[in-house]
């Protein structure tokens, strides 16, 4: 199953580095009073494809590491990233997964399971059909 993960823009991480709220390290980050801590590798969020070529690779709207856009040949501009002869405008940050007070990271939650439709219900307790 696959861990959450979440996305820390770099202009977060650098107001909560300024204040004391956070400490980063080479590839944690930990965030304070509560000492959460999180496991990160250098991302990106793919806000928009800019140029109108198409997103060959359907990167908006997504995160992607680093590594995973270094493998595609993406070149980094600040905000703006280009791909062959796409650009896109990006938000650079940390993609981040919590890690336990071990330093594993924990394991994924289970979906609940689906309630069952009944034969000829819809789901909401109410048979179609007449009674």
């Amino acid at each position: 199953m696959a861990k959450t993960r979440i996305f820390f823009p770099q202009s977060t991480v650098d107001q909560a580095l300024a204040y004391g709220r956070a400490v980063l390290t080479d590839d944690e980050l930990t965030w304070r009073p509560d000492a959460t801590r999180w496991r990160v590798v250098p991302a990106l969020h793919v806000l928009r494809e800019t140029t109108g070529v198409g997103d060959a690779f359907e990167l908006v709207g997504k995160v992607k590491s680093r590594a995973f856009l270094d493998a595609l040949d993406a070149t980094l501009d600040a905000a703006r990233m280009r791909i062959g002869a796409a650009r896109y405008d990006v938000v650079p940050g940390w993609l981040g997964v919590a890690r336990l007070a071990g330093g594993s990271s924990p394991p994924s939650s289970p979906r609940p399971p689906r309630t069952p439709t009944p034969p000829g219900g819809d789901g909401s307790g109410r048979f179609s059909g007449s009674t």
